[in-house]
């Protein structure tokens, strides 16, 4: 009979704590990155939206990485717009997707720092920016706009 206690108690213990420790994490986000892109009401005639394939060809990422993605580059040879939201899958894909990101911000700086100074300087504004697993670079004129949108979506 004591022995049966003893085991209904370890029990009761072992399922509280775990109940205990599995509140203590924080919920994961749930946040829809093409809902987002869609609220910053960009048209889509001066936007070309981005798929898995782009994610390699443009910046090097594997799709693998992604859990989610949203975005687009522009259709204008003279603009540096880019829009690029991505949930990875993991804290260390988001690690790796943010590097590919900053050189491609570096990239699209040097393209444009000789060829157009005014796009030069809406991208010297702009950034890649990781907030947990959530990685983006967001490259326009409206960037702050579009940064502030973002940011309250993912927090």
């Amino acid at each position: 009979m004591k022995k049966i206690i003893a085991v209904a108690l370890m029990t009761a213990l072992c399922l509280c704590l775990a109940a205990c420790s599995g509140g203590s994490k924080p919920a994961a986000k749930n946040v829809d990155l093409k809902a987002v892109y869609d609220s910053f009401g960009i048209a889509d005639e001066e936007m070309l939206a981005l798929t898995e394939d782009d994610l390699m060809e443009y910046y090097g990422i594997e799709s693998g990485d992604v859990k989610q993605f949203a975005g687009a580059v522009t259709l204008s040879a003279i603009s540096s717009e880019e829009i690029v939201l991505i949930e990875a899958k993991d804290s260390s894909a988001a690690k790796t997707i943010k590097g590919h990101l900053d050189d491609r911000y570096a990239s699209k700086a040097a393209q444009m720092k000789d060829y157009i100074p005014e796009q030069y300087a809406i991208i010297e504004k702009c950034s890649v920016t990781q907030s947990g697993n959530f990685v983006a670079m967001i490259i326009s004129a409206n960037a702050e706009s579009y940064v502030k949108t973002y940011e309250a979506a993912i927090k």
